[in-house]
C-alpha cells in the first residue's frame, strides 16, 4: 500500500475513496480488500465515525471478514510469519523488541475488534488460530450473494 506509514486521516480518506471508487467502477462480482480501512482508522488514531463516508461506499454490498488470532498465540503467529516473509519482518522489527512487537499486534487486534462492533457493515469473525484456511474460504464463499 502506497500510504502504509501514513498517520494523517485526510490522506487516508482521500486514498481510500479513490481506491474504492475505482474498484466499484469495475462492476466485478467480488472485490476483496485486505484491511481496507480499519488499519487506517487505527494508524490515524481516528474513530469509525470519521470513516463513515468509506462505510457508506461499501454498505450496500460490503462484507467485513475478520481473521482473529487467540491472544496467547499472536506472538508465535507473528514470528512464524516473519520467517516466511523477510521483507515484512524488516517492517515488523521496526516496532521494537519481541515484547513490544507482540504488544503492538495484540493491541491492534483488540482495537480492530472494537471498531468492527461499531461498523455498520455486515461482518463475520473467524478464529484463524487453528482453523484451516480452506474451511474459512469455503464458508466465506457460501455466504456471498453471487
Amino acid at each position: 500500500m502506497p500510504i502504509l506509514h501514513n498517520t494523517d486521516k485526510k490522506i487516508a480518506l482521500a486514498h481510500l475513496k479513490k481506491v474504492i471508487k475505482k474498484a466499484l467502477a469495475q462492476k466485478k462480482d467480488i472485490l476483496i480488500f485486505d484491511r481496507l480501512y480499519f488499519t487506517h482508522i487505527f494508524r490515524t488514531k481516528s474513530s469509525i465515525n470519521s470513516f463513515k463516508g468509506i462505510e457508506n461506499l461499501l454498505r450496500k454490498s460490503g462484507l467485513l471478514i475478520f481473521l482473529k488470532i487467540d491472544k496467547r498465540k499472536i506472538g508465535k503467529k507473528i514470528f512464524d510469519a516473519m520467517e516466511q516473509r523477510p521483507k515484512w519482518a524488516e517492517y515488523v522489527n521496526k516496532k521494537g523488541n519481541k515484547k513490544e512487537i507482540i504488544n503492538y499486534y495484540t493491541n491492534q487486534q483488540e482495537s480492530l475488534l472494537k471498531l468492527l462492533k461499531k461498523s455498520s457493515i455486515k461482518h463475520i469473525i473467524y478464529n484463524s488460530t487453528e482453523q484451516n484456511p480452506k474451511d474459512i474460504t469455503k464458508d466465506i464463499l457460501s455466504k456471498l450473494e453471487l
